[in-house]
């Protein structure tokens, strides 16, 4: 089962293929009990996705974890991890 606890935004999806990815339709916390599938997300103080977690039935499917430009919303690196692999983009 998914540790939640650390996310603080929750998404139905994302759009567009560029990373950071995009996420779309706001969810309260109370409406992800009954979804099989949503986004979670981490913002940092800039307001900059962080992470990124798609859950399916209670388990993260996908992760990304983004690191930023001191300066402004362009990412230095991007680390995914789907299906027990990792990969990492720098930029």
């Amino acid at each position: 089962m998914a540790d939640l606890q650390k996310y603080n935004h929750f998404y139905l999806s994302y759009s567009g293929i560029k990373l950071p990815l995009k996420l779309v339709g706001p969810l309260e916390l109370s409406e992800i009990e009954n979804r099989n599938t949503f986004f979670a997300s981490i913002e940092d103080d800039q307001g900059r996705v962080t992470e990124i977690a798609k859950v399916v039935y209670n388990e993260i499917e996908l992760h990304h974890h983004y690191r930023y430009h001191d300066d402004d919303q362009s990412l230095v690196e991007a680390v995914i991890t789907a299906d027990g692999e990792t990969h990492t983009i720098q930029y």
